[in-house]
């Protein structure tokens, strides 16, 4: 039996290892985000003539990894107006993301780019009004909000890069363009934005 102690303990630690680097596996893919979450700011610059038409914006975003590289995400820009009592307007995008590169350590940083298609929406809401005509009459217009959405036929573009500050919140920078064509016009808005990433799934 001595002489089968020495390949048994080996066999042992063999499969002692082999069975730890699997459970390592499973854990890193169970453990890795699938799910992220983002909120921001920025601006869109609007080519108007000869120079730009520029607009602040606040943009959310959610995004569910499908792979090693390549995400799809959901966002949703908002332009708030000043033109109604409780008005607001946007785009939304749907877009595929693939990472040239990825790192979760604090302080790396991937680089991204882009690809989908954008639509736009408003929502106005106009209070009620009252008023009364000549001959003392009180007329009251109910208040009333309007909806209108566009398919996402515009496309997009961008690039952008992911700065890793922990393991669970990343700063993202990105610059993503549209292509908006008409009759008699071509426009090709500029968005440059900062956002704040959280994945989930850890």
């Amino acid at each position: 039996m001595k002489h089968l102690a020495g390949p048994l303990a080996a066999s042992i630690l063999v499969l002692a290892s082999s069975a730890a680097a699997v459970q390592g596996q499973e854990a890193s893919k169970t453990t890795s985000p699938r799910v992220e979450l983002g909120v921001g700011g920025g601006g869109l610059f609007v080519p108007s003539g000869e120079a730009f038409a520029i607009q602040g914006i606040m943009t959310s975003r959610v995004g569910v990894r499908l792979g090693r590289g390549w995400s799809v995400e959901a966002l949703c820009d908002l332009v708030p107006n000043a033109w109604s009592d409780q008005s607001f307007s946007g785009w939304y995008r749907v877009q595929a993301r693939w990472r040239f590169s990825e790192s979760r350590v604090p302080g790396g940083s991937a680089l991204f780019m882009t690809i989908g298609g954008a639509g736009g929406f408003s929502i106005d809401h106009y209070t009620a009004y009252r008023w009364v005509d000549g001959s003392g009459r009180t007329h009251v217009i109910p208040a009333r909000t309007y909806t209108s959405v566009s398919a996402p036929y515009y496309p997009t573009a961008g690039i952008g890069i992911e700065k890793v500050l922990d393991s669970r919140v990343a700063l993202r920078f990105e610059v993503a363009g549209a292509v908006a064509i008409g009759d008699d016009y071509l426009i090709v808005p500029i968005q440059p934005t900062v956002s704040v990433s959280i994945p989930l799934g850890r």
